[in-house]
């Protein structure tokens, strides 16, 4: 697998570099696995406290804009709100890309908004991530 990938890699220049620079990096992964990470609770802390209220408030002026309550992390209740389910699948399909060209195609001031607190909630879900 090792030298398929190598033969792969070789066809784009960009993908070599960062080949290199990830391999690299390897060693201080592995240092920094075994000996942990420093982190400032209080700043982490404070970090969190904000990434909250910022989803809280963003998610407030989505509902507000939307003139319901929206979850913006259910796929689902977006497709339905936007655009609707699908004809042929019946299934929803509004993921990162689809809401992006919506947001193009409709200039609809919501879903930059949606995007917006989406990331957010990836930002605070990964900031009170806790581990093992």
């Amino acid at each position: 697998v090792y030298y398929a990938m190598l033969k792969e890699i070789e066809k784009d220049p960009g993908l070599v570099n960062a080949f290199k620079v990830s391999s690299e990096a390897i060693p201080t992964y592995l240092e920094m696995q075994a000996r942990g990470m420093e982190v400032d609770q209080d700043s982490l802390n404070t970090t969190i406290a904000n990434t909250s209220f910022e989803v809280s408030r963003m998610e407030e002026i989505v509902n507000i804009l939307a003139g319901q309550e929206l979850n913006v992390g259910s796929t689902q209740q977006l497709v339905e709100f936007l655009v609707g389910r699908s004809k042929l699948t019946n299934k929803p399909a509004l993921g990162k890309k689809q809401l992006q060209q919506l947001a193009v195609r409709t200039g609809n001031p919501l879903i930059p908004l949606v995007i917006n607190t989406k990331k957010l909630r990836k930002s605070e879900s990964m900031l009170t991530f806790k581990s093992l």
